[in-house]
């Protein structure tokens, strides 16, 4: 009964009946917003979340198809890419972030060298071949991470990681070795 009730305002909706919207939120909003909440762990974004599969579901309304699924799970698989969505993003941002503080950082680390230190290390870098200043402005300056930087290079992430290790190491003996 339930279901054919839902079928028929996810109908109505498709006709922009905006009586069967409220009524179709009115029913799934708790269920909603438990599983988002459960998704994305914070209670505002999990109200917008619900807010946006409701929107989604007033776009999408019309395109509903019984024979695939029965509103429900529909409802709830709208929820969870949209969660799964907003979780990437969360995540990229948090990345760019992080990436900006530590570039940041390391620029603010350079300024404060000592004069001898700062001559080292560019001696040092002007003794690498151009591939292997490429690589660390890449993770230094850019603040790409492994796998951004073998995609710059089109090399695998293990020959990038033993690259780095490689240059690092030849850095090291060079400013070591005055």
């Amino acid at each position: 009964m339930a279901e054919r009730d839902d079928q028929a305002l996810l109908a109505a909706m498709a006709q922009a009946d905006r009586q069967a919207l409220a009524t179709f939120y009115t029913r799934h909003f708790d269920r909603l917003l438990r599983n988002a909440s459960r998704l994305v762990r914070d209670p505002e974004d999990a109200r917008d979340l619900v807010h946006d599969v409701v929107l989604e579901v007033w776009r999408l309304a019309g395109s509903y198809d019984p024979g695939r699924a029965c509103v429900t799970a529909w409802l709830m698989m709208l929820l969870r890419c949209r969660a799964v969505d907003r979780l990437r993003s969360r995540r990229a941002l948090g990345q760019a972030t992080r990436r900006k503080r530590a570039v940041a950082q390391v620029g603010a680390a350079a300024a404060a060298l000592p004069l001898a230190d700062a001559i080292a290390i560019r001696r040092a870098c002007g003794a690498l071949s151009d591939q292997d200043r490429q690589l660390l402005g890449l993770a230094y300056h850019r603040g790409l991470t492994c796998s951004e930087i073998a995609d710059v290079l089109a090399m695998p992430v293990g020959t990038m990681k033993w690259r780095m290790a490689a240059v690092l190491g030849e850095l090291r003996q060079v400013i070591a070795d005055p």
